[in-house]
């Protein structure tokens, strides 16, 4: 086929040549055919590296960096390990979740979010959707936010700046999470740990607790207080009273399912990605590890001055990675 495919080409193009330089075609594309055939019989290493080279320069580096993100936990791995910063770290299993909100359900969360700020718009909600299949490698999560205590550390360990907040009474004893940190922080801390940031879609399936299709790490059942630390009768909600005004010491409020405390308010948490808010539409099924564009990171998991639905698993935020908020901090992932 490549012969007959190869004799009608050149039988074409050298109709406007002479003689001696269809001869010269003629032997030059009898030599290319034969060369074709032995490649596609039989590519040798050297080529196939080749091919592999050239894919990434065209347009699957993201790709591959995701996959590099998530090396392989062993299967015997135990539930819980300790990172080098003394951090408790559970097990999140390698495996497919279901990651954002559908379509058709923003209509009724807008609903429901108009009972705490009638301002509501579905612009908070519509850049969770689609909701997609996600398939994410095994991974380590910090069970309990960063916390003041651990971030001393490694300010000690290196005489990094010390946190925006860090002399005010209402964020600063040693079992609160560490907040008024610049994305740039949580990712010089976690890098001392030997850790990194979680991408939002490791940060989401943690959240959800191995719950599926619920509002919150702990079922559908709205806030009364006794869940998580939120936008209560402190500033809004006079109906919740989490019992803390500002941040509380982690691990106050129940663990979801993995065992992860405070995924739902307290502290936001800064992820690695930048936000990108079609970002679902075109994310990649395997690892996900955010768009390579665009200046913003993304927060998850929502804070002490924040509305019930943005302390929802699905709910995605952003800042400038500059930011430095009294309602944002972080935790750590690794994959070693």
């Amino acid at each position: 086929m490549l012969i007959a495919v190869g004799m009608f080409l050149l039988i074409f193009v050298g109709c406007g040549k002479d003689k001696e330089e269809q001869i010269e075609d003629r032997q030059s594309e009898e030599q290319a055919i034969q060369a074709q055939k032995r490649t596609t019989a039989d590519p040798p290493k050297e080529i196939i590296d080749e091919e592999q080279v050239e894919k990434k320069e065209s347009g699957e580096q993201a790709v591959q960096a995701q996959e590099k993100v998530a090396p392989d936990i062993p299967k015997e791995a135990p539930d819980e390990v300790t990172g080098k910063d003394g951090a408790p770290m559970s097990l999140i299993p390698a495996g497919e979740f279901q990651m954002g909100t559908e379509s058709f359900e923003v209509p009724q969360l807008l609903q429901w979010a108009k009972r705490w700020h009638p301002g509501s718009d579905a612009g908070f909600l519509e850049n969770e959707t689609p909701c997609h299949t996600v398939y994410l490698d095994a991974f380590y999560i910090d069970k309990y936010e960063v916390t003041n205590a651990l971030y001393r550390k490694f300010m000690d360990a290196t005489s990094h700046k010390t946190p925006k907040f860090w002399d005010d009474p209402r964020f600063n004893a040693p079992d609160q999470p560490v907040v008024g940190v610049s994305w740039y922080d949580a990712k010089a801390y976690a890098e001392w740990a030997g850790k990194r940031l979680p991408t939002e879609a490791e940060w989401e399936k943690a959240a959800q607790g191995g719950l599926i299709g619920k509002r919150f790490p702990w079922g559908d059942s709205d806030m009364d207080g006794t869940q998580c630390n939120f936008l209560d009768k402190n500033w809004l909600d006079e109906n919740s009273d989490d019992g803390y005004k500002h941040t509380a010491p982690v691990g106050s409020f129940i663990p979801n399912g993995y065992g992860l405390y405070d995924m739902a308010g307290n502290a936001a948490e800064w992820c690695a990605d930048r936000y990108d808010k079609y970002y679902y539409a075109k994310s990649p099924e395997r690892n996900p590890a955010g768009t390579d564009s665009g200046v913003s990171r993304v927060i998850r998991g929502g804070g002490w001055f924040d509305l019930p639905y943005f302390v929802r698993p699905a709910s995605r935020s952003n800042k400038n990675p500059l930011d430095m908020d009294s309602r944002i901090g972080f935790r750590c992932v690794t994959q070693e």
